[in-house]
């Protein structure tokens, strides 16, 4: 497999309608072309401790080009020039430089007039590219999991390939369930969907939801939570953050924040308080990139594409510092005063929020359910936005009549029934034998172990 994708490394598979036989024909599109990109600016883990690195951030950060008072978009595309000029002297290791490290061993080693001091210097020189060259690909391979240990650049390096070869998108139907195979088609239907759900056909008129909500906050309260962030709070919010996440439009890892911070903190500190202080920040740092996640295993419609945006760290950290001050009040604030109790264990509840995800509990009759599509309704009322019935899903307990299942399917709108399947890589409904249930996570395991 490792010997397809170097010879194919764009190839891809398609299984085709039975029509006149009772086999499905397979067709592999072979092209062995890779449209060369400009290359971005990405900051490496391996700059980390070399040798005039720190000096290239603290040139980049302090240089003012004119301006008074640079924004820290502004310094981070400084710094990122100087990082550029710096490191064409002092390039990482590579496969060329390892393969010229290990014939310059090879030479000392037959050499009888070479010292012992030259085959260690170039031992140590060779195992520094080793290990570099390990770094990179686990880089590359985006692998969390797996620390850094002897030789596993094979499985970094193969990790890398079978990601880029998962997550290619070869083609998409398109609003009419045309296929477009186009870079420039494919980049079309991509817009003009995320142009459609993030357009709001509602008004939006809070009036009616807020006159009825309880002030639960208190003055004292609210000034805690509008108040200047301390150091601490800004530190704290960076140092939450893996160090090695896929950056954001400004290429910087929460890394370069980290092992910068004696540098850039004071502007850091200012970015954060004047945010809490006038409500605004420089657009620039609200930019990111839309990375899509295949929900299944070769996506064809953007509906089974996930799209995650890959935010700036400045960015990041205002958000983590205003979840850090909210997660004091959250819990009296979200007080719930009825709900269901899903287990015996349980709290009761009335809704579990996950990421773009809402789950609603209530009973399972006619009145409750009437009131849920009301609440909805309102929802979409106020806010604009419009849930998509299509993707909803009622999931009822084991002792619901099936003429009372069907009256309800009818009431909300909703065909789809939930408990099915897998949500967040667990079984949504979980009973009988555990170990059968989640024997997948086994096969997962030696999957990714073997790559």
């Amino acid at each position: 497999m490792e010997n397809w994708h170097d010879l194919f490394p764009i190839s891809h598979v398609q299984y085709l309608p039975m029509i006149g036989s009772d086999h499905r024909p397979i067709l592999a599109t072979l092209d062995s072309k890779i449209m060369r990109r400009w290359k971005q600016f990405r900051f490496d883990k391996r700059w980390i401790g070399l040798e005039g690195l720190l000096e290239s951030i603290q040139r980049g950060w302090s240089t003012t080009r004119g301006e008074v008072d640079l924004s820290l978009v502004d310094r981070i595309q400084n710094c990122r020039h100087e990082i550029s000029v710096w490191r064409k002297d002092k390039q990482p290791y590579g496969k060329q430089k390892i393969e010229e490290l290990q014939r310059a061993l090879e030479e000392v080693q037959n050499d009888d007039n070479s010292t012992q001091d030259e085959l260690v210097d170039i031992t140590n020189k060779l195992k520094e590219a080793y290990r570099d060259e390990e770094e990179y690909w686990k880089q590359k391979s985006r692998n969390m999991w797996l620390k850094d240990g002897d030789l596993n650049t094979k499985f970094f390096h193969a990790s890398t390939k079978q990601r880029r070869a998962v997550n290619r998108i070869a083609g998409l139907h398109n609003d009419v369930n045309v296929w477009v195979a186009g870079e420039k088609e494919v980049e079309d239907v991509a817009v003009s969907y995320f142009d459609k759900l993030f357009t709001s056909s509602l008004l939006g008129d809070f009036t009616g939801v807020l006159e009825h909500m309880p002030h639960r906050i208190t003055t004292q309260e609210n000034e805690a939570l509008v108040r200047h962030a301390t150091e601490s709070e800004v530190h704290d919010a960076l140092f939450m953050m893996h160090s090695e996440k896929a950056p954001g439009p400004d290429s910087m890892t929460a890394l370069f924040f980290q092992r910068s911070l004696h540098t850039i903190k004071n502007d850091v500190f200012k970015m954060v308080n004047n945010f809490l202080t006038a409500g605004t920040f420089d657009e620039r740092l609200n930019m990111t990139h839309i990375c899509l996640i295949p929900k299944t295993g070769r996506p064809s419609r953007m509906t089974e594409l996930r799209p995650i945006s890959l935010c700036n760290v400045g960015y990041k950290i205002i958000s983590k510092v205003l979840c850090q001050k909210l997660k004091v009040l959250l819990p009296r604030g979200t007080e719930t005063h009825s709900g269901l109790k899903v287990a015996r264990a349980c709290p009761p509840v009335s809704h579990l929020l996950f990421a773009d995800d809402s789950l609603f509990f209530c009973k399972a009759n006619v009145d409750k359910s009437q009131v849920l599509l009301q609440i909805l309704k309102e929802y979409e009322i106020t806010s604009g936005q419009q849930i998509n019935l299509g993707k909803s899903s009622v999931q009822f307990g084991h002792t619901v009549e099936v003429g009372v299942r069907a009256e309800i399917h009818q009431i909300l709108g909703i065909s789809k029934v939930g408990g099915v399947g897998n949500y967040l890589g667990i079984p949504e409904s979980i009973g009988g034998a555990k170990t059968k249930i989640f024997s997948f996570l086994i096969d997962r395991q030696q999957q990714r172990i073997n790559g």
